[in-house]
């Protein structure tokens, strides 16, 4: 995998998640949380590992990739950057 190539780490998101589903497809024991690996394929090159783990947590982080330098809006309405 290249550095930046937010693709392929996508697809290795996807697919490590396809194990970890219970029953139902229940999606809470995702080694990599589904936002995380929207995240990649609407270009994010990494993810901090604070967004990962409040997503964990179960609170809502948004992703904004508009302008020169994306960021994750976090809960308490400060910003993460990659």
């Amino acid at each position: 995998m290249s550095q930046g190539d937010g693709g392929d780490l996508a697809a290795f998101g996807l697919f490590v998640n396809a194990f970890g589903r219970g029953a139902g497809g229940h999606r809470g024991t995702n080694v990599f949380p589904e936002a995380d690996v929207d995240d990649l394929t609407h270009g994010a090159q990494s993810i901090p590992d604070v967004v990962t783990e409040a997503r964990r947590r179960g609170e809502e982080v948004e992703f904004v990739a508009k302008g020169r330098r994306p960021y994750w809006k976090m809960p308490d309405g400060s910003r993460a950057y990659q």
